[in-house]
């Protein structure tokens, strides 16, 4: 099986939904599979985003697949495009093909949020590409399908459009593709595999003994190809196809590996998406909750029968790990408690130590107006005195100076002394000074 995305998504409905059912739904070998075609129609026509729909197919070689694999597919398709989505949230439109020698099961998907009306971004290349690639890993793995990385299956030239960017990337894929061609006798020679390329779309723009350059569309650099195919004297030979047939062997023993690698990167990747899915997608008035894999991920009866013995080890390993996190989150629970109680100490401390700054704040306060209050009061009192040196009460003036020193020493010691020490400069400057 493989996955494909179509490159459109702008138009009326009847584009989409017509090439898939034909006109009046009297297409041949085209067969109803889900959906509502006249609603998937409707839905398309109402939106108003630049790009309305998202159509692609999933192609299978094999020409036996039984309708319980074909629901179980496009179930297992939908949970990983719209993770923890109920089926009123999207449409979707499911048509099977058989006209073109292979079973295809043919998509078409509105671009819209239901329940909220926001543009439903189904697919974008650079993002979800390894999302797709694991989804179908797993499939052709747990139905025992074709696949098409497999070393014995690979056998066209990629087109110079379809290859990557990376100058590494493309000479990897040219010496696969090159080597397959060889193997099947479509090229014998180094001038087969000039004539090869140049029908490729590449512009070979050097040859020597040892290597071919082609010229990089990207970059003013050349791309060198060099190896045994490359030479100017290479003649095909057995040598190669033992290689590939190596190859072929190490890819089905890795069959087991493959799969488990691939069923982690789905699970991963879908989780990724449904937390990306449900952040847009808030409205929906309920709190976000990660499907349970089993509900997301599906795995051939047999293949579960034939790893029976790997999922009773991973089952018991996953068992050891459950107790070991439980006694973990027991333990961070307990940290967690004995951090809020310090927490809480810490805080009541605080609290008694804010009340003790206010209390000596206010009493300072007060001890500063008192002062000030004194000392301008003792000021008056000897400006007064000046004006009326002799006492009116007829107390004497030793009796006077007595109570104006007790009353000075009333004063904090500071205020006092300074005060004691001007009385006393001005009765030595002045002898008819009489304080107040």
């Amino acid at each position: 099986m493989i996955v494909k995305f179509m490159n459109r998504g702008s138009g009326r409905g009847s584009g989409p939904v017509g090439y898939l059912l034909g006109k009046d739904i009297a297409r041949s070998e085209a067969k109803l599979l889900s959906g509502d075609p006249a609603l998937t129609e409707q839905i398309i026509d109402s939106l108003k985003f630049a790009s309305k729909y998202t159509s692609g197919v999933l192609s299978f070689e094999e020409s036996a697949v039984t309708p319980e694999a074909k629901e179980t597919i496009m179930r297992g398709f939908e949970r990983i495009l719209f993770p923890n989505m109920s089926a009123d949230e999207y449409n979707i439109l499911w048509v099977e093909h058989l006209d073109k020698g292979r079973l295809e099961l043919n998509f078409v998907i509105p671009k819209v949020h239901l329940p909220t009306g926001k543009q439903l971004n189904v697919y974008t290349h650079e993002v979800d590409m390894p999302l797709i690639k694991a989804f179908r890993q797993v499939t052709n793995a747990a139905f025992n399908y074709s696949d098409p990385d497999e070393p014995t299956r690979k056998r066209a030239l990629s087109e110079r459009q379809t290859l990557p960017s990376s100058v590494s990337e493309i000479r990897s894929q040219l010496n696969e593709q090159i080597e397959e061609l060889v193997l099947e006798g479509v090229v014998s020679n180094r001038s087969d595999i000039v004539d090869l390329l140049e029908s490729a779309g590449f512009s070979v723009v050097r040859k020597t003994n040892k290597s071919i350059s082609i010229k990089n569309p990207d970059s003013p650099k050349n791309i060198r190809l060099t190896g045994a195919l490359y030479e100017q004297d290479f003649r095909a030979s057995g040598e190669l196809e033992d290689r590939i047939n190596a190859a072929q062997k190490r890819f089905e023993r890795s069959r087991s590996e493959r799969l488990a690698r691939a069923q982690k990167e789905l699970e991963s990747r879908v989780e990724i998406r449904g937390e990306r899915l449900a952040k847009r997608y808030t409205s929906r008035g309920e709190s976000f909750k990660k499907t349970p894999s089993d509900e997301r991920l599906f795995v051939s009866a047999d293949l579960r029968q034939r790893g029976g013995e790997r999922a009773r080890n991973d089952e018991n390993i996953q068992s050891g790990t459950s107790e070991n996190h439980s006694l973990r989150q027991r333990n961070l629970d307990a940290l967690h408690v004995d951090q809020r109680n310090k927490q809480r100490i810490l805080q009541s401390k605080v609290s008694n130590y804010d009340s003790i700054r206010t209390a000596i704040t206010a009493s300072f306060r007060a001890a500063t107006a008192a002062i000030r209050t004194a000392v301008q009061r003792a000021i008056r009192a000897d400006e007064r005195a000046t004006k009326d040196p002799r006492p009116a009460t007829g107390e004497s003036i030793a009796e006077r100076e007595n109570r104006t020193v007790h009353r000075l020493r009333e004063l904090p010691h500071h205020a006092a002394r300074a005060q004691v020490q001007r009385v006393a400069a001005a009765q030595r400057s002045d002898v008819s000074y009489q304080p107040g």
